[in-house]
């Protein structure tokens, strides 16, 4: 059975994790904004097919890094997990305490 340390270390690494992965989820969201900016810019200037050659940034692109981002988060929470149970975990009092008085 988890003691309740370990569970509050869990979820405290996988709270972590997340906002990395979901910072990184913001960045490709604000790349892709900045691009179709850039495309819209230069709409006048080239034809269609050159618009669509500078597109690099496409639906089939954006949703595979999207989907590389969480998997790889998804995945390193897996890891770190797996490793965790190599470990016994234990936190000072005061760390629980306050873990325990913000819930409530």
């Amino acid at each position: 059975m988890e003691k309740k340390e370990e569970k509050l270390f869990k979820k405290e690494t996988e709270k972590i994790i997340t906002r990395l992965f979901k910072s990184h989820l913001f960045s490709i969201e604000d790349l892709k904004y900045q691009h179709l900016i850039a495309l819209k810019r230069l709409q006048d200037e080239l034809s269609p097919q050159q618009i669509e050659i500078l597109n690099y940034l496409d639906t089939h692109r954006y949703t595979m890094i999207r989907k590389r981002i969480l998997d790889s988060g998804n995945e390193t929470i897996r890891d770190l997990n797996n490793l965790l149970e190599n470990f016994d975990v234990e936190l000072k009092d005061n760390i629980l305490t306050n873990k325990q008085e913000k819930g409530k």
